[in-house]
């Protein structure tokens, strides 16, 4: 799920604001605080501090804001069956988002090892 939305803050949010969402969420979902309901408590927590590991630094955020700068790596599971059309799929996909990227050299490049289909977007000046 989307980072942004379970810490519930939207993506323009600065560093500090996404420290103190995450604060105020942990506190009110930590286990110790909730005796009555300690296996929701745990799960949520989790959940949150899964959020904030995502997004808690500048590169970390940059890197989820925009998967497709160079170095960012998408992985995807397929079906062996659905080969070709899965592959093809995520090609367009891939290129779809990089549309955003025009007058620029993308250079795509898919591997396959061991049933998971790795695909790098480089994009050049």
């Amino acid at each position: 799920m989307d980072p942004y939305q379970i810490l519930d803050i939207p993506k323009t949010t600065t560093q500090d604001e996404i420290k103190k969402a995450f604060k105020k969420l942990a506190l009110r979902w930590h286990p110790d605080k909730n005796l009555d309901n300690t296996e929701e408590a745990e799960e949520k927590f989790k959940e949150i501090s899964n959020a904030y590991e995502k997004i808690n630094t500048r590169e970390k955020k940059k890197k989820y804001d925009n998967p497709y700068t160079p170095g960012n790596f998408v992985i995807v599971n397929f079906q062996h069956n659905n080969l070709i059309s899965d592959l093809m799929n995520q090609v367009r996909n891939v290129h779809m988002q990089s549309n955003i990227y025009r007058r620029r050299r993308i250079i795509k490049t898919v591997r396959i090892v061991n049933g998971v289909m790795t695909m790098e977007t480089i994009v050049m000046n």
